[in-house]
């Protein structure tokens, strides 16, 4: 494809991302398939492995899923340009991680803010008990939360707490007395460490805790974790993303996770890439993303869940045998 063409559909999809209507979202899903297919060689190669041929797909349901795992051994990426930095995934020594190459860290970060304001509109003050950002810049959490610190009304210099509970503790007591609307983005196991050494009443602080314990504590499910928090803060939601992908999803209720309109989820049998989307019934996690159009729209994840009919999704955790992974692994 040359460089004209190429830049023509990436701006068209770029034009239409953000007003994107349910109805609309299989065709544009279509279209940056066989964008993606033509332009991505090894998205092309893994299609040949599994006997498919993309210009056969007609239908969302029977488009492949990349696996994941890929990111740790090739540079995925459709077309030809020089990415500007990387996003790379946490992970034990024992273990490879993931590299998301990022063409323009600007476009990420004015994303990430487009998909936080689609889940949470109003003005929030935010906080973060996650690693500060000049010590990881190459982590898409951190960078996210960095850029909704500095975007918000916040005139604080430092919005990061991890490894300093006591002044979060007061920052966040004073928000609570001046009745500040407040987010605190937290590592799961962080967050419980804060909850058990102070034993706070923030009934007006609300949470946003990012994952599991990652090898730190004993993990928990969802509801537990949920339980647990939630004796200490007004509202106990949760966000899922990877370095892998461009957009995350929230759960704001009943931690069940909904996605922005050009995001989705999808289950399909854990062992069957090419299987039917199934509901109600458990297995392995699939995501559309269509702002992920530098690289692979189109992620099978190493992560179970379970799909309900209005659209939401439940993470039940990871696939047995997958590596250990995800921010919380930066807390070591």
């Amino acid at each position: 494809m040359q460089l004209k063409e190429y830049t023509h559909f990436i701006q068209h999809l770029s034009d239409q991302l953000y007003q994107i209507q349910p109805s609309a979202l299989e065709q544009l899903a279509l279209e940056l398939y066989y964008f993606q297919s033509e332009n991505n060689t090894i998205y092309r190669r893994y299609q040949k492995l599994l006997g498919l041929d993309y210009r056969h797909v007609t239908s969302m349901e029977q488009i492949p899923f990349m696996p994941i795992r890929f990111f740790k051994s090739f540079q995925i990426q459709t077309g030809t340009w020089s990415p500007q930095t990387y996003f790379q995934s946490s992970g034990t020594t024992s273990t490879n991680t993931s590299i998301h190459l990022i063409k323009d860290i600007t476009t990420y970060r004015r994303h990430s803010l487009q998909n936080f304001q689609y889940f949470y509109p109003e003005e929030y003050e935010i906080l973060a008990l996650i690693p500060a950002y000049r010590e990881h810049q190459h982590s898409s959490l951190v960078t996210m939360v960095h850029h909704l610190i500095n975007t918000g009304p916040s005139s604080i210099s430092n919005a990061f707490y991890l490894y300093n509970n006591e002044k979060l503790l007061e920052k966040l007591q004073q928000c609570q007395h001046q009745s500040k609307k407040m987010i605190l983005f937290g590592l799961s196991f962080a967050l419980l460490d804060f909850v058990e050494e102070f034993n706070p009443d923030l009934k007006h602080i609300t949470i946003i805790e990012t994952g599991g314990m990652k090898g730190q504590r004993k993990e928990l499910i969802c509801e537990d974790l949920h339980a647990r928090l939630g004796k200490h803060f007004g509202k106990v939601h949760s966000e899922y993303g990877m370095c892998e992908l461009y957009s995350q999803a929230y759960a704001q209720k009943n931690g069940q996770f909904r996605t922005p309109p050009w995001m989705n989820m999808y289950i399909r049998e854990a062992n069957d890439p090419k299987g039917a989307f199934i509901i109600n019934r458990t297995g392995k996690i699939n995501i559309i993303d269509l702002a992920n159009m530098h690289t692979c729209a189109f992620i099978e994840t190493e992560d179970q869940g379970k799909k309900y009919a209005d659209g939401s999704v439940s993470v039940l955790g990871r696939i047995d045998h997958s590596d250990i992974r995800g921010c919380s692994l930066l807390y070591d």
